[in-house]
Formats: C-alpha cells, structure tokens, sequence
C-alpha cells in the first residue's frame, strides 16, 4: 500500500479555507496545484498561468495565530517580487474573531476562523486577483541599484526595451511567448 506523505499539521486550517474559498476567474474557480509542502506553508501553481507566479499560503500555530498570503514572482530562481501580500491575525473575543493588524474602529467580527480567513485573507486576494491578474495580460520584469520589481500590465510598452532596468517582459497567462531584453 502507497503511504501518503502528511500535510505539515501548521498549514491544514488555512489550506482547507483556502480550498473552499472565493478564489473564482470569470471562467470558474482558480485552480490551484500544490507543488511542494514546506515547513509551516504551503507553496502552490495556478495551472493556466506563467509559471513564475507562485502562490504562498503560511500560517502559525495550526492557523490560530497568524496567516499569511503571497503571490510571487520566481524568475531564474530568484523571487524578483511579491505581486501582492496579505496578513491577518485572528484576535479570539467572546463574540467570534477580529483581525489584531486592523484599526480598532475598522475590525470587522467574524463568526469563526473559517470565515475570518475568507473574508480577511482569501476573499481580499480573490478581489486582487479579479482586479488586477485577471485582467492583466503581460508581467515586466525589473532590476535596478540592487532592487527588483514586477509589475502587471494590459500591454507590453515598446519604449521598455530601450531601458537597462527591464529584465523581461513575460506573459501572465500559459501559452504566449516570452520577450527578454537583450
């Protein structure tokens, strides 16, 4: 019998929410393919998009104390970005959780930790996502003085590739050729 290696126990509470929640394209759910199981996260592919994105899912003490949600770039083995980046840290009271890194006056109450996690970390990237991967079409790659950046884009811009500073210009989505510069 095949024995099935388990989920590091640190991440299950936020993976599960992460499975359930509202991570939807205008064509369905976003599917989410996890590649490798890391200590205390979980590192995960969107099947259909560059593979240079990768989705980032942390969390401490089982989900009860913090959580964390990246997308970033990996391009040629080095993260080159964090696209966007999400905490939350449920805070327990008698009438379910809040999130502790929020204004007092903006805390929004949450019934439980499921709902907490949608609304404060996994719905907050699915509205990202919709907003801004979605509808994006190219990613451009950047490196100047030792920093590195990524940004979203409609459309390649011609005048990018006479800029020393552009790494690459790739496609968000699987399928489309890449443009380098030179």
């Amino acid at each position: 019998m095949k024995r099935r290696r388990p989920r590091p126990r640190s991440v299950h509470p936020l993976w599960a929410c992460l499975r359930a929640s509202s991570l939807c394209a205008p064509d369905g759910p976003l599917r989410l393919l996890v590649q490798q199981d890391a200590e205390g996260g979980i590192s995960a592919r969107l099947p259909g998009f560059n593979p240079v994105l990768w989705l980032y899912v942390q969390s401490m003490d089982d989900g009860l104390d913090y959580g964390d949600l990246s997308l970033a770039v990996d391009w040629q083995g080095e993260c080159i970005d964090l696209l966007v980046s999400l905490d939350a840290k449920p805070e327990p009271h008698a009438g379910g959780y809040r999130c502790a890194l929020c204004e007092p006056d903006q805390a929004v109450w949450h019934a439980d930790l499921s709902s907490f996690w949608e609304a404060e970390l996994f719905g907050l990237f699915a509205q990202w996502a919709r907003e801004e991967l979605l509808p994006a079409r190219v990613l451009s790659l950047w490196r100047s003085d030792g920093a590195s950046w990524a940004s979203l884009h409609g459309e390649a811009d011609p005048r990018w590739f006479d800029n020393p500073a552009l790494l690459a210009v790739l496609p968000v989505r699987d399928g489309s050729a890449a443009r380098r510069r030179d």
